[in-house]
C-alpha cells in the first residue's frame, strides 16, 4: 500500500496518519515526527495513496502535499472527502495560490504553506494537527470552511529539490548506511545545515556530529562538501 511507520499513544493507534508527499526528505521529517502521535503511513504518489481510498475507515487524518508526480493532491482530497466527508485533513504545500487555497478550503481542509522550505515551527503545527486529529488534544480535529491556516513560524529551511528524488533516496539508500547516517547525507545533499539537523532528526548535536564523521570515513571522503559532490556526480552527473 504505502511505507509504513509504526508509533502512536494509547487506544488511538490503530488508525493511521497518512501522508501524501512527493519529496522523501520531506515525508520522511513529517514521519519521524508525528510517529510518536499514531502509526504513520507514507506515500510518495497518488497511485500509492490510491489504497487508503478503500482503507479510508483506518486513517485518523491526512496531510497531503498539492503537486505530486501523477497528479493534483487536491484532486485526491476531493476523492478523499466523498468516502470521508469528516476525516481530519491538512493541505501542505509551497503555493500560496488563492484558488488552491479557496479549493482546499472548500473541501474543508486546512492549508499550510512550506514557504518554498521547511519552516522550524512547521513540524510542531503538523504534530498539534495530528494529535487533534486522533483526540488527544481538545479541538477541532476538522477544519471547517473559512478556518485560518494553522501557524507557522521559525527560520525558513530551502531545501534543494534534488535532495528528495526517489533516484537520489535510492542512491543514497543503496550504500547501506545506518538510519542515522542515511539521514544525514540526504540532509546534506538538501543543503541542510549542521546545526538544523539535530532538531530535524530528533538527535542531539553531539550524536549528529558522531554519525557525521563515521559516515565521512565509511564513503573515504575528507568533507560534507565532499560528499554531496559525489553523490552529485553519481546521481545527477553534474560535476561539483
Amino acid at each position: 500500500m504505502s511505507e509504513q511507520q509504526t508509533g502512536g499513544e494509547g487506544g488511538q493507534a490503530a488508525r493511521r496518519l497518512l501522508i501524501l508527499e512527493d519529496n522523501i526528505l520531506v515525508a520522511r521529517w513529517i514521519a519521524r515526527r508525528l510517529a510518536s502521535v499514531a502509526p504513520v503511513a507514507v506515500a510518495h504518489s497518488m497511485a500509492e495513496a490510491e489504497p487508503w481510498l478503500a482503507a479510508v475507515d483506518q486513517l485518523a487524518a491526512a496531510i497531503i502535499d498539492i503537486e505530486l508526480p501523477d497528479g493534483s493532491g487536491l484532486d485526491f482530497l476531493e476523492r478523499l472527502r466523498a468516502r470521508s466527508p469528516e476525516l481530519p485533513a491538512l493541505i501542505l504545500t509551497g503555493y500560496r495560490d488563492a484558488a488552491f487555497i479557496n479549493r482546499a478550503t472548500a473541501l474543508r481542509a486546512f492549508y499550510l504553506s512550506k514557504d518554498e522550505g521547511i519552516v522550524a515551527g512547521l513540524l510542531q503545527t503538523l504534530e498539534s494537527f495530528a494529535r487533534r486529529a486522533v483526540g488527544l488534544d481538545a479541538a477541532d480535529s476538522a477544519a471547517p470552511p473559512g478556518s485560518p491556516t494553522p501557524p507557522a513560524t521559525g527560520e525558513a529551511l530551502l531545501l534543494e529539490p534534488s535532495a528528495g528524488t526517489p533516484a537520489a533516496a535510492r542512491y543514497v539508500h543503496g550504500l547501506g548506511l545506518p538510519p542515522q547516517q542515511e539521514s544525514i547525507a540526504l540532509c546534506a545533499l538538501g543543503g541542510v545545515p549542521r546545526k538544523q539537523m539535530p532538531e530535524l532528526l530528533g538527535v542531539s548535536e553531539a550524536t549528529v556530529k558522531w554519525h557525521t564523521s563515521k559516515l565521512l570515513r565509511s564513503q573515504r571522503v575528507p568533507t560534507v562538501r565532499a560528499l554531496v559532490a559525489a553523490i552529485k556526480r553519481k546521481v545527477l552527473g553534474r560535476p561539483q
